[in-house]
């Protein structure tokens, strides 16, 4: 969006334009259309796959964390654009940001077996949101509860299958 804009940006900061109202005009475009696309999708989610949520407040979790994570990846498109030289390397840009978007979410592989995951994946704003999702469905509760997963990581790798059916 802004690398599009470059030529007219700087037209109009020649004439007095702020670099903070042209970026806030960007935001708050932005901010509505992710406050519309949350509730769209939590809609959607609703009417077709009917998410077991275990307390009111989750669908509130939900529609919040939705919202966020819409917020967040039109705010890193925002900046790359505002980086990028020119429109193509302004996409290419962003494929290579989408893919740590993929890796460091801890969905695709447990972030302790990634070197560095765990750290990396704090600065990651999917895994903040695959977490915020988890925690508004209760997804994670059964094993969080389970009396075996408490146990060490040596422990819990050594049990037999006698010693999990306990679990």
């Amino acid at each position: 969006e802004i690398v599009k804009e470059v030529d007219i940006y700087k037209r109009e900061r020649a004439v007095g334009l702020k670099m903070l109202p042209y970026v806030l005009s960007k935001a708050w475009v932005g901010v509505a259309l992710a406050v519309y696309q949350g509730f769209m999708l939590l809609l959607a989610l609703l009417l077709l796959v009917r998410p077991a949520v275990f307390s009111p407040f989750g669908y509130l979790g939900l529609l919040i964390t939705f919202i966020l994570t819409i917020i967040a990846g039109y705010m890193l498109g925002l900046v790359i654009s505002a980086f990028a030289p020119n429109q193509n390397s302004a996409q290419l840009l962003l494929i290579a940001s989408i893919v740590p978007q993929f890796v460091f979410a801890g969905v695709l592989f447990p972030l302790d077996r990634i070197p560095m995951g765990n750290i990396i994946s704090q600065f990651i704003s999917t895994r903040w949101s695959f977490e915020g999702l988890a925690n508004a469905t209760g997804m994670g509760d059964p094993l969080a509860n389970d009396a075996c997963w408490a146990l060490p990581k040596e422990q819990r790798i050594r049990l037999t299958d006698e010693d999990k059916a306990v679990c």
